[in-house]
């Protein structure tokens, strides 16, 4: 039977994809390193866990699928899922966490949340420290240096198990095969890359004989899709920054001059007809017309390219390399805590044991399905080398495999091991990925605005004012792009003073206050 939890999950969120796992069991099907779930159980009948996250763009998920139950069968253990958009997630978490009625496993931002300090205070969340030092394998997936960012500013002791994406920059993908008909050499700079973008709009690149290819469209509906390509321009759509004026005052990289100057060359090329008119109005991701083959420029992370790669409909496709921008920076990666938002564990969970005994069989006996799943269904295999096929390419009832992952060690992101073997077919395109990926990180660690400057800190203030001065942001932002009859400077300019007015003064000084080091936590 199911908790009240997903009775009122149900009911709360009806206009949104919600989803309940399968009920599948069977026997133990993984003895070697890891017991399971049901063992810590003290039983043989597979444990219940029910998991609350995020679904993102592009991902897939339904419900008793064919490897949910292989997983289920393996782990010997039931999982009962309920996914909301990653768009909604937040503002429908907050409500959830309001009614206190939480599964075991709550996705979340772990210490970049808002209302995360609030949340352990009030003891919603667990503790996690004594259960990593009975599960090394859980504790040893990441490095020390992550889990020191994760200690709360309270008690010193870790709520959140973190999602590991290292240092993941959204990459400008270009059409090669149309610069190279209209001979136009790889853009150093953003003049350059502007003329690469009349170019496109102008010189009829798929030569259908038609003036209707959009030259930019950025890799979906969301502005934070552009966050490296701001690193061009000095700025850092994330966390906090030093101040011009004085390098030991952190002001919101949200509110940073560096950042307007961004945005009125976005909002300059949408006026000259360069960046698609689409882009933050509609539903279609970027990436998509690009795959189609209406699109000259796109972006996306690194786990993307093969996919583009792949399409029928773009004969070439190669990596941007790091812009120098108007104001002398070099573009390339945000710098900030290498976590996506992982997930805490419910104080009021009833078998932490055998949760962590499914996260680690995650980590040991069963990573080898959870990273590539089912021969000939997520994966091929020639000469000893595994390729994961393309997401949108599985069968439905192995789709939902990415998102049933839970865990994920440090060392495979870092090793790019699992990307690489997706190019088993393209490995001139993989060597090409991996050095301007590098680059990507090698510049932004000598452009100081590209980092998150933060450590841990308990904000009241930020509890109190971050979820609406985060909706300032989306707004203000947007606005100052896709508002043909202002100008972007003053929107601007307005918006910033909107966010001042709105607790953003006050986030501000608590952030400058209580953080002594501010330093940049990547300069070596």
């Amino acid at each position: 039977m199911k908790s009240s939890f997903w009775k009122k999950g149900s009911l709360l969120l009806t206009a949104l994809v919600i989803v309940l796992g399968g009920c599948s069991s069977g026997n133990n099907g993984a003895n070697s390193g890891a017991d399971t779930a049901a063992d810590a159980a003290g039983s043989s009948e597979p444990v219940t866990i029910t998991i609350l996250k995020h679904l993102n763009g592009g991902q897939r998920y339904a419900p008793d699928t064919a490897i949910e139950k292989l997983i289920e069968e393996k782990a010997n253990v039931k999982v009962e899922y309920q996914f909301i958009p990653a768009q909604e997630y937040d503002n429908k978490l907050n409500v959830l966490m309001a009614g206190g009625d939480l599964p075991d496993i709550i996705h979340n931002f772990g210490p970049d949340w808002p209302q995360y300090n609030s949340y352990v205070e009030q003891g919603a969340f667990l503790a996690l420290d004594d259960y990593l030092a009975k599960y090394p394998k859980v504790k040893e997936m990441v490095s020390d240096d992550v889990w020191n960012l994760l200690k709360s500013p309270k008690d010193g002791k870790i709520y959140h198990l973190p999602w590991y994406i290292g240092q993941e920059p959204q990459i400008t993908y270009y059409r090669k095969d149309w610069a190279d008909k209209l001979a136009i050499k790889e853009p150093a700079t953003v003049d350059e890359f502007t003329k690469m973008l009349e170019a496109f709009r102008d010189k009829d690149p798929d030569g259908n004989g038609k003036k209707d290819t959009i030259a930019f469209s950025p890799g979906d509906q969301n502005i934070w899709f552009l966050n490296s390509f701001m690193t061009n321009f000095g700025a850092n759509m994330y966390g906090f920054v030093p101040s011009e004026e004085d390098p030991n005052t952190l002001v919101d990289a949200f509110i940073h001059p560096n950042l307007k100057t961004g945005l009125a060359y976005l909002h300059d090329l949408r006026a000259q007809g360069l960046l698609d008119p689409d882009w933050l109005v509609d539903k279609k991701p970027g990436i998509d017309k690009f795959i189609a083959g209406n699109v000259g420029v796109t972006s996306g992370t690194k786990n993307e390219y093969i996919r583009l790669v792949d399409s029928p409909n773009v004969k070439g496709v190669a990596v941007l390399p790091p812009l120098k921008g108007p104001n002398g920076y070099e573009g390339g990666a945000r710098l900030i805590p290498p976590h996506d938002r992982g997930f805490s564990i419910s104080s009021k969970a009833k078998n932490v044991d055998a949760i962590f005994k499914y996260l680690e069989w995650q980590l040991t006996d069963g990573l080898e399905l959870m990273k590539y799943g089912v021969l000939d269904k997520t994966y091929t295999e020639k000469d000893g080398v595994k390729t994961l096929i393309s997401t949108d390419k599985l069968p439905d009832d192995y789709a939902s495999l990415e998102v049933l992952r839970e865990v994920i060690p440090q060392e495979e992101v870092d090793s790019l091991e699992k990307l690489e073997s997706k190019f088993a077919d393209h490995k001139d395109q993989f060597e090409h990925l991996k050095t301007v990926y590098n680059l990507y990180l090698e510049k932004s660690k000598m452009n100081k605005y590209a980092a998150d400057y933060r450590r841990p800190i308990a904000s009241p203030a930020n509890e109190q004012y971050g979820a609406k001065l985060a909706a300032l942001v989306q707004e203000g932002l947007t606005n100052a792009i896709v508002d043909g009859k202002a100008d972007p400077g003053q929107t601007f300019d307005n918006y910033v003073a909107n966010y001042y007015k709105s607790g953003g003064q006050q986030v501000q000084d608590e952030r400058n206050k209580l953080q002594q080091d501010k330093s940049n936590p990547f300069a070596k």
